[in-house]
């Protein structure tokens, strides 16, 4: 999946988000009222909004909307993703190294 955000010019060659450059792409991608109702807004400015929460700590509980909401974001489709052979992402690049 990580090739996606890559592509986005929002990860670095290894895999790691920049959370500054995803937010506003996400909150242009999405209009404020859609957010608000699906219960997923967020302010940028505030380090501890859901968003930069998602990206940053894999061992928090995650809302499937969120998943979805990001998903489509990155303009995966759900049959590839659930279908993917591999993941290339972080842990397997530096493993590689």
């Amino acid at each position: 999946m990580n090739f996606y955000i890559r592509d986005k010019g929002i990860a670095s060659v290894n895999g790691s988000l920049y959370t500054s450059e995803v937010q506003h792409p996400f909150l242009n991608y999405y209009p404020e009222q859609y957010l608000r109702l699906m219960q997923s807004e967020f302010n940028p400015g505030k380090p501890a909004n859901w968003l930069r929460l998602f990206i940053r700590y894999n061992n928090k509980n995650r809302s499937p909307l969120r998943h979805l909401l990001f998903l489509q974001f990155l303009d995966i489709d759900l049959d590839e993703f659930f279908n993917m052979e591999g993941i290339v992402g972080k842990k397997e690049h530096c493993k590689a190294a």
